[in-house]
């Protein structure tokens, strides 16, 4: 998994956590679990991040990026079958 999922499963995990706790110390607990995930919510979105095209440079950085995380994988998963 990449370091962005694993945050994200976190902060799901300690929403779970959270909830369960709170509700158990005192019924009048307000925390609750999301309604839907968080990238579909758009309050919890950056205000000032603007939907635009990519540039070619930034287009072939995300490659890049991609490229390296996939052949990362590769590698986890080839050291795994050697165990």
């Amino acid at each position: 998994m990449l370091d962005e999922e694993m945050w994200t499963m976190g902060i799901y995990v300690m929403r779970a956590v959270g909830v369960t706790v709170g509700k158990a110390v005192s019924s009048k607990s307000k925390l609750e679990y999301f309604d839907k995930p968080i990238m579909q919510d758009k309050d919890l979105k950056a205000e000032n991040e603007p939907e635009r095209e990519l540039t070619a440079e930034e287009k072939k950085q995300e490659q890049e990026k991609l490229l390296a995380r996939l052949q990362l994988m590769m590698g986890n998963f080839e050291a795994s079958k050697k165990s």
